[in-house]
């Protein structure tokens, strides 16, 4: 019975929302030759009511809470002939009477054995694993621990929770095999920056290890070069090299590491990393607003310095031959090599025409500068008019849905 409903629910959504498209492609036909203002209105009238409609449906098919959490979810293990491990997992649900089933599925699946196949609202279980002499599939094998809560009778097409956990059991390379990880943060000129090489040996023999470090600027020009010992690698095991990078011969900018480990096989792993320097860049600012009082000016700004900035604001100077104008934006913070828009007001009412533009930015005891022009222009329409309409087109597309719904309800009647 419930299933019935809903679908009549979801028809009356999908003739709203036709409803919506036929009145915003009139709407379009009728203002696009007036003014592209009243069409940003119609615009968004409609967005405002498809929003509002899509809460609506959401709420009307979410009758049936569906939340489920498997902990933990992600498992890490080396293989080992023959091993025996047990997992302990936790499963729940947000209702206590649920009907909670597990599996298991996915490579190794045929070793593992489930201590219980279903759990009601929430609880423990164990997943034992008992590995072979050897495992065919060398590299990484993903053993997956599902919990899925058995559909209710009343729920709305069979909808269920469902929520996986992964075990992941890393089998040897059959000879010499070794994976590398190159780590090289970001950093500020004249500060050092730490450099971590770690080498896993994935394969079946023990590797004897030669392990270095260049690094290349934007033009691909050798910047630099670290070495490390030589070392020898049982198989299974890793090993972490550290070194300092001495940022204070380099410059500002991008740059490329590129680590080469030698076992007689030969991999190379690169990391690409910035070196910054404090200095926040204006990259756009308003160049032109409609002479309707008080409007917003915005100011985008980019920081090329790895770490926060605080305060940051701009002090901005709107003029011509016959009227000046300064104003400040509100301080914003900035994080590291972050994006912002600051955002002050500026008075049109007495402006009109074409203005030059200067603009300050200030942070840390530093400026920035840029300068550019901006046009304040005649609007042929007031913004009261624009909210007035847009008032009306929602009035007109609620009508609408209340006719609608008073139609189904009538036809709902009539059947029962």
């Amino acid at each position: 019975m419930l299933i019935d409903k809903n679908m009549k629910r979801g028809i009356f959504v999908f003739l709203i929302l036709r409803t919506l498209q036929n009145c915003s492609r009139f709407s379009k036909r009728g203002l696009k030759e007036r003014n592209l203002a009243v069409l940003e209105a119609a615009n968004f009238a409609k967005l405002f009511i498809q929003t509002s409609l899509l809460i609506f449906f959401v709420l009307i098919f979410s009758q049936n809470s569906l939340a489920l959490g498997i902990s933990p979810a992600i498992v890490e293990i080396d293989f080992a002939p023959n091993a025996e491990h047990e997992f302990n997992f936790y499963v729940g649900g947000d209702d206590p009477e649920r009907i909670i089933d597990i599996d298991v599925g996915g490579d190794l699946a045929e070793y593992a054995v489930l201590s219980t196949k279903e759990i009601k609202g929430s609880g423990t279980f164990i997943v034992k694993l008992k590995f072979p002499k050897e495992v065919k599939k060398p590299g990484i094998n993903r053993l997956s621990v599902g919990a899925s809560e058995r559909p209710l009778e009343e729920s709305f097409l069979g909808t269920k929770a469902e929520i996986r956990a992964t075990i992941i059991v890393r089998v040897p390379y059959p000879g010499r095999y070794a994976e590398v990880e190159l780590t090289t943060p970001d950093g500020n000129v004249k500060t050092p920056i730490d450099i971590s090489l770690k080498i896993y040996n994935r394969g079946k023999e023990t590797l004897f290890i030669k392990s270095e470090v260049f690094f290349f600027d934007e033009q691909g020009k050798s910047a630099h070069y670290i070495g490390f010992p030589s070392i020898t690698l049982e198989s299974g095991k890793d090993k972490t090299f550290r070194n300092s990078l001495n940022t204070t011969v380099f410059k500002p900018g991008d740059y490329l590491a590129r680590a080469v480990v030698d076992y007689g096989e030969k991999v190379n792993v690169e990391s690409r990393f910035r070196i910054g320097y404090l200095y926040v860049n204006i990259t756009n600012f308003t160049n032109e607003l409609p002479k309707r009082g008080i409007q917003k000016f915005f100011v985008n700004i980019e920081s090329k310095w790895n770490g926060k900035i605080e305060p940051i604001y701009a002090d901005i100077n709107v003029y011509n031959e016959t009227k000046n104008l300064s104003f400040r934006t509100p301080s914003i913070g900035l994080e590291a090599w972050g994006s912002a828009t600051l955002e002050g007001f500026l008075d049109t009412e007495p402006l009109n025409g074409d203005y030059d533009v200067n603009i300050v930015l200030n942070y840390l005891g530093e400026q920035s500068f840029a300068s550019g022009k901006l046009r304040i222009y005649e609007t042929g329409i007031s913004f009261k008019f624009i909210i007035i309409l847009a008032a009306v087109i929602m009035i007109c597309v609620l009508l609408v849905i209340f006719i609608i719904f008073r139609k189904l309800r009538k036809k709902r009647r009539k059947k029962e």
